[in-house]
């Protein structure tokens, strides 16, 4: 007689103390065994205790939505078994199930009542997991689910949408974009907003999928309150400038809140990516003119940096101001001077809106700038210019004989002598000439 002939009675009595896997094979023979041994493996999965088993059996229950025999599960409390906290990182069920099983599954579960809400370790719940796995399907179905925290925050005060953006998911970061109860300018523990996320790695199409969200405030300040737009000139991400400066929302003046309190053009002012200068300085609504904490403004800074292309961009502009001098180094001209920059004095003498004499706060003309610097070509080239004062005096009286007797620069005080309009006998505000300057 063949084992699948006998009494049911002995069949039970065979397996009843059987491996799940023999009885699970058994079950699976015919509908007669399937009926006779549901409640015989569901006993003997219990009798065994196993996590393995146990968790077997709910996701095959939940795969096959089955809601009965998972409440049947729950109700023999499968999960003090399954969830045994004696164990070292034992992530929640619901968790592993959104990291190794299927969206029916996932649903099943919070059909059943489960917590869409339950943290592992890091305090990441089920749809952070679901957003840094870029699984979509999980996250449309934990969406749904009743009570989900959507901006709940990891222990890096990380949410599903900071994930998102990570993971590269673009149909999973516009779920949460247009859900209506998602944050999508929270920051996390480096202040960073998902914009700032997306900027940073250079992925237009999350850039282009934030910025579609009338929620998204495209000039949200992050760390010293760097700017999305700030941080992709920063970064030199022409795309991503682009797609920001076309957001009728961009503010492209606003000052950063650290202490130089520059904008982006300022910020631009030492780079040298010409594509990105462009892009800012045609938008309608850019301050060419505007300073920062010191009165510099971004032509000063980039005469300061030495920036030549930004000079050049700038210096095209109609609405700049070349001879602005509030700055402690004055206007663009003396501040080249200052840092001895002879091609950019050049580009900027060229200009016939120059004022070849203009002053800083001290009254110091650039010729000045050029004798402290002891910089005899930049002092020939403003005294070869008939444009220039040779014999000007700043807030204390002295020339720029004056100033190259006292710092020694002898080549520079013998091209000053041999200018007939330079008074060699001129004195300061204190009663000495260059000569006294120069023997001290």
């Amino acid at each position: 007689m063949s084992l699948l002939s006998l009494p049911n009675e002995l069949i039970l009595q065979v397996l009843q103390y059987g491996a799940p896997p023999d009885i699970n094979a058994f079950l699976r023979t015919n509908r007669r065994l399937a009926k006779l041994l549901t409640d015989t493996l569901l006993d003997n999965i219990f009798r065994v205790r196993s996590r393995a088993y146990c968790k077997r059996a709910l996701y095959c229950a939940a795969d096959r939505e089955d809601e009965t025999m998972v409440n049947t599960l729950l109700e023999r409390e499968v999960m003090g078994i399954v969830q045994d906290m004696t164990v070292p990182h034992n992530t929640p069920l619901l968790n592993n199930a959104v990291l190794t099983q299927n969206a029916r599954v996932v649903g099943t579960l919070l059909a059943c009542g489960f917590d869409p809400n339950v943290c592992d370790s890091s305090a990441r719940t089920p749809l952070c997991d679901a957003a840094e796995i870029a699984r979509p399907e999980m996250v449309r179905v934990l969406l749904e689910s009743e009570g989900i925290d959507v901006n709940h925050q990891d222990c890096a005060s990380l949410t599903a949408l900071h994930l998102g953006i990570n993971s590269g998911a673009g149909d999973l970061v516009q779920m949460l974009v247009d859900d209506e109860r998602v944050d999508v300018n929270l920051p996390d523990n480096h202040q960073e907003a998902a914009l700032h996320r997306a900027v940073q790695a250079c992925n237009r199409e999350m850039v282009i999928r934030l910025l579609s969200s009338a929620k998204v405030d495209v000039n949200q300040g992050g760390p010293n309150g760097i700017t999305p737009l700030r941080l992709a000139i920063s970064f030199e991400h022409e795309c991503i400038v682009k797609e920001l400066l076309q957001d009728p929302r961009i503010d492209v003046n606003q000052p950063m809140f650290d202490a130089p309190n520059w904008t982006p053009l300022h910020r631009l002012a030492r780079n040298t990516n010409e594509a990105i200068a462009r892009l800012l300085l045609n938008h309608p609504w850019i301050e060419v003119n505007t300073t920062e904490i010191h009165n510099r403004t971004p032509l000063i800074l980039a005469a300061a940096f030495g920036c030549e292309i930004m000079l050049r961009r700038l210096l095209e502009h109609p609405d700049v101001d070349i001879n602005y001098s509030a700055s402690v180094w004055g206007s663009a001209l003396p501040t080249t001077a200052l840092f001895g920059r002879i091609d950019l004095v050049k580009l900027l003498l060229r200009d016939p809106r120059i004022d070849v004499n203009s002053r800083t706060p001290e009254g110091e003309t650039p010729l000045h700038k050029a004798a402290n610097l002891c910089n005899r070509p930049i002092v020939q080239l403003f005294l070869d210019d008939p444009r220039v004062d040779p014999d000007p005096v700043d807030n204390t009286g002295s020339t720029p004989l004056h100033i190259a007797g006292e710092r020694g620069g002898v080549s520079v005080v013998r091209t000053l002598m041999a200018v007939d309009r330079v008074d060699v006998n001129k004195c300061d505000n204190r009663g000495y000439t260059p000569w006294h300057k120069a023997a001290r």
